[in-house]
C-alpha cells in the first residue's frame, strides 16, 4: 500500500493482496496518516535537498532519520 497524490490524494492497494479485514484497517489508517500529515510534500522537499547536497553524508543520515521518524509518527497515529 502507498499514499500518493498532491491534488487528489489516494491510497493505492495492490490488486492481489489477500489480507483480512481486521489487518486492513491499521494499514489504511497508517497510509491516511501520511496524507493527513502532508508527508508527500515533506518527502518531495527532502528529496530535493538530498539531490542538491548528494555529496554530504550528513544529509544522507538526516534523510534516513526523517524516513524513520515519519513512519513511526504514522504508526502511532494508526
Amino acid at each position: 500500500p502507498v499514499a500518493c497524490g498532491y491534488l487528489r490524494p489516494a491510497v493505492l492497494l495492490p490488486a492481489r493482496w489477500d489480507i483480512g479485514e481486521e489487518s486492513l484497517r491499521p494499514v489504511l489508517l497508517h497510509e491516511l496518516a501520511h496524507l493527513a500529515r502532508f508527508d508527500d510534500l515533506g518527502l518531495l522537499l527532502q528529496h530535493l535537498v538530498q539531490a542538491v547536497f548528494w555529496w554530504n553524508p550528513l544529509v544522507w543520515f538526516i534523510t534516513r532519520q526523517l524516513d524513520l521518524e515519519r513512519e513511526i509518527a504514522c504508526d502511532d497515529w494508526a
